[in-house]
């Protein structure tokens, strides 16, 4: 798979916001382009391993500053990300990944800002992952996904390296569904950097992180990682907004019915009826381009994505009742069967095939 290419089709949950007309949508933007910035203090404050980005005032790019010429120069033919990161909440962020440093200069020099409202971020790419995941720490626990490679798929909910494997921590107890030893210790390695138990310390990071909060000594919010061969162990996200989304069905996400036609990952609550293609929307997986059919169903069904895919948190936000990772989903809910779907057990049922 074209890595490259698939992540330029893509586009940050922001967006997704903006789509279905969220009203905190800039809120969520803002967040989204300061996460950076707050990685970067923790970093200083805890340690944490995050990836630093390059920082250039976009005019740095079209005047191709010393500072610019110097940093092409150590590092022309390395991959990298860049993010175009807007001064206005209300302007979208940019972004591109896989090419080299000299690709990404090109591919800046064909989009249309005005570099005066943007600042230019370089990310190194990493080619190869071992470990990617996303999980929220809330007041009821940690719960999230681990999946071998990047973590778009995650995000997006491109399994091209197997299904992921689901995670939970009550603070007392962990779970991990199917089981696997060497990806629960990379979960709890991961989760340990987020324990800070000197309260004067918790209130350092709250005094430089508006917002910031803890339970049981972890800091609350929404986070993805990526573990690969060339830089270890990064933090890529860290989200207070998205860490307050409540997950449902997560206390056993893959429990199944007797007599249920089939079943998945709900991923958004509730229980409606409906013909599929019609009143329910049965998909591989969603992107933008499906978001005025998802406004438009009463529920969703995808054979891809999990528990904290764009696709899923934008059902939330929709009130739609959702249910992701249901296998050959297209090909056992025929267009035009009436089913009933539950959101919060994931079990869908034929209701009449008329």
């Amino acid at each position: 798979m074209d890595l490259a290419k698939l992540y330029a089709t893509q586009i940050s949950l922001s967006e997704w916001f903006e789509k279905i007309g969220h009203k905190k949508t800039r809120a969520f933007r803002h967040a989204d382009n300061e996460k950076r910035e707050y990685l970067r203090i923790l970093r200083e404050e805890t340690g944490l391993p995050y990836d630093a980005a390059t920082i250039f005032p976009a005019t740095a790019l079209v005047e191709k500053s010393p500072e610019l010429k110097s940093y092409v120069s150590a590092h022309a033919s390395q991959a990298c990300a860049l993010r175009l990161v807007p001064k206005n909440p209300k302007l979208p962020k940019l972004r591109m990944r896989g090419k080299t440093v000299t690709g990404a200069l090109a591919w800046f020099a064909e989009q249309k800002i005005d570099p005066t409202q943007y600042r230019a971020e370089f990310i190194p790419h990493a080619d190869h992952y071992h470990w990617s995941t996303i999980f929220v720490v809330q007041e009821k626990g940690i719960f999230g996904e681990i999946i071998k490679g990047g973590h778009h798929q995650l995000t997006q909910g491109f399994h091209v390296d197997g299904t992921p494997m689901v995670f939970s921590y009550d603070f007392s107890k962990w779970n991990i569904a199917p089981k696997n030893a060497s990806a629960l210790r990379h979960i709890q390695s991961i989760v340990a950097h987020l324990r800070i138990s000197r309260a004067k310390k918790q209130k350092q990071i709250q005094k430089r992180i508006r917002g910031a909060s803890f339970v049981h000594n972890y800091l609350k919010g929404y986070f993805e990682t990526v573990s690969s061969r060339d830089f270890g162990l990064w933090f890529i996200d860290y989200n207070q907004m998205l860490g307050k989304v409540p997950i449902p069905g997560m206390s056993n996400p893959h429990r199944d019915q007797a007599g249920s036609s089939l079943r998945g990952v709900p991923t958004s609550p509730g229980i409606v009826r409906g013909r599929v293609g019609k009143e329910i929307l049965v998909c591989k997986m969603t992107t933008p381009a499906h978001v005025p059919l998802m406004m438009k169903s009463k529920g969703i069904i995808t054979e891809l994505g999990g528990i904290l895919s764009h696709a899923a948190i934008v059902s939330r936000e929709l009130k739609k009742p959702c249910i992701v990772a249901v296998p050959h989903a297209i090909k056992k809910l025929k267009k035009g069967a009436m089913i009933e779907m539950n959101g919060l057990t994931g079990i869908i049922k034929h209701v009449t095939n008329r």
